[in-house]
C-alpha cells in the first residue's frame, strides 16, 4: 500500500508539472499577441538618436530597417515647402515602405467645410480678394460641406500604452504636422483696383503632438511581430527619432 501511495503521489506530481508547463506555454503564447510600449522586456530596442530637419524645397529623408534584414521598412520625411509671396510651409510625414510593414492607425472620414468671403484692402490702389477657405471645422454658421475624404491617421501612443495584433494597422502614409497653405492669382483689373482669387487650406484635420515623446506602433503583417518607433516632433519640420523596437 505504501508503494502504491508513493506511485500515485509521483504520478500526481508529474501531472501537475505537465499542466503548469502547458499553462506557462499558453500564457506565453497569449502574451505574444500584445506588447507594452516602452517596456524593454517585451521588445528589443535599437537606439537612434538622430534629428531629421527639413530644408527649403528639398525633403530630408530618414529610413529605418526595423528587423535588420537589409530592407528599409519605415520612412520619415521633413521639408519646408515654398508658398506664394515667399511664405514657408514646414511639414513632416511618415510612411511604410512595403506591404509587409504596417502602421497602427485608423481610416477616418474627414468632413471638409468651405467658407467664402471678400476682403478689400488699400485705398488707391485697391486690392480685392475673393477668398475660399477649406477646413475640418465649421468656423462660421453658414459654412457648407465641401466634401468627405477617407484619410489614414496615425494613433500616437504614450509610454505604457498597449499594442495588440488585433488592432488596426495599415501600409500607408500620414502627415504628422503641416502648415496652412495658400494659393492665389489675379483674376481682373479695373483702373486702380486689382481682383484676386485666393484658396486657403487650413490643414487642420489632424495634428501630431509637438514637443512630446510619443510612440508609433508597427506590425509586420506576415509574422504578426509588433514594435514601435519612439519620437519627438520638435517642430513641424523637425523630428527627433529616439529609438525603434521589435518584439522579441
Amino acid at each position: 500500500m505504501k508503494l502504491l501511495r508513493n506511485i500515485l503521489t509521483l504520478f500526481s506530481i508529474i501531472i501537475l508539472l505537465f499542466t503548469l508547463g502547458c499553462k506557462k506555454e499558453y500564457i506565453e503564447e497569449i502574451q505574444k499577441t500584445s506588447i507594452v510600449v516602452g517596456n524593454n522586456n517585451d521588445a528589443k530596442v535599437t537606439p537612434i538618436g538622430d534629428t531629421l530637419i527639413g530644408t527649403l524645397i528639398t525633403p530630408k529623408i530618414y529610413k529605418i530597417d526595423l528587423n535588420k534584414d537589409g530592407t528599409d521598412d519605415i520612412e520619415f520625411e521633413a521639408i519646408i515647402l515654398q508658398g506664394p509671396s515667399t511664405v514657408q510651409k514646414p511639414q513632416s510625414k511618415v510612411k511604410s515602405l512595403h506591404s509587409d510593414i504596417q502602421i497602427l492607425g485608423y481610416i477616418n472620414s474627414d468632413t471638409i467645410f468651405i467658407h467664402q468671403d471678400t476682403l478689400i484692402s488699400g485705398n488707391s490702389p485697391v486690392n480685392v480678394y475673393y477668398r475660399t477657405f477649406h477646413s475640418c471645422y465649421r468656423n462660421f454658421s453658414l459654412d457648407s460641406i465641401y466634401n468627405v475624404n477617407n484619410v489614414f491617421k496615425i494613433i500616437h501612443l504614450s509610454n505604457g500604452g498597449v499594442i495588440e495584433t488585433k488592432d488596426q494597422f495599415f501600409s500607408n502614409s500620414s502627415i504628422l504636422e503641416a502648415t496652412e497653405s495658400t494659393t492665389g492669382q489675379v483674376v481682373g483689373q479695373n483702373n486702380d483696383t486689382t481682383f484676386f482669387s485666393a484658396f486657403i487650406n487650413k490643414n487642420d484635420c489632424f495634428s501630431f503632438p509637438l514637443n512630446q515623446e510619443k510612440y508609433i506602433g508597427i506590425k509586420f503583417r506576415n509574422t504578426n511581430k509588433l514594435g514601435w518607433i519612439k519620437l519627438n516632433l520638435l517642430e513641424k519640420h523637425k523630428v527627433y527619432l529616439i529609438e525603434s523596437a521589435l518584439q522579441k
